[in-house]
């Protein structure tokens, strides 16, 4: 789902991402290119390095968060995809096996 309020809480409240303001537009765009997609409606017309010069020029990254290598494998995981012609989106790969975590860690 493409919750874009929750997405940013998470971003923000659960990976303890900041930026210099906060903004939501860039946390958002952030929080999917960084761990699902990069797709015309993230980067708009740029291409990834281009993309992350903006988001620092618009609203500087002040702590990342804890999730940052999890973060660099999905953009890697799309990179190589994209070697290959493809256009990957991590996240709903990934959710079956995050909502099984939530959903054993709930029950201890």
């Amino acid at each position: 789902r493409d919750d874009r309020d929750e997405i940013v809480r998470a971003l923000t409240d659960d990976l303890g991402v900041r930026t210099a303001s906060n903004n939501p537009e860039v946390l958002y765009r952030l929080a999917c290119f960084w761990n699902d997609r990069d797709t015309e409606d993230i980067l708009q017309g740029r291409t990834p390095q281009q993309f992350l010069d903006w988001a620092e020029k618009v609203d500087p990254i002040r702590d990342p968060g804890e999730f940052i290598m999890a973060s660099r494998m999905s953009m890697l995981l799309r990179g190589m995809g994209r070697a290959f012609g493809l256009q990957l989106r991590t996240a709903p790969i990934w959710a079956p096996m995050a909502y099984e975590v939530l959903d054993r860690s709930s029950e201890s």
